[in-house]
């Protein structure tokens, strides 16, 4: 993925973690505070010229 949004569903609405343009690693890691979170989104915005992108695994640490 090239561009996205990583965003979380709370009790007050969503919450935009990180947004990225440009990316052309494979593995990335975001950091922010904690967040009680129902859901969490990952918007792909651009691939790197692919029709699909795939995400292979996605952890979330406390």
């Amino acid at each position: 993925m090239r561009d996205y949004v990583l965003s979380a569903e709370t009790d007050d609405g969503r919450v935009e973690l990180a947004r990225v343009e440009g990316n052309h690693q494979r593995l990335r890691r975001h950091d922010f505070e904690t967040v009680k979170a129902k859901r969490l989104h990952l918007e792909v915005l651009a691939t790197n010229g692919s029709e699909e992108a795939r995400v292979f695994e996605v952890r979330c640490y406390a």
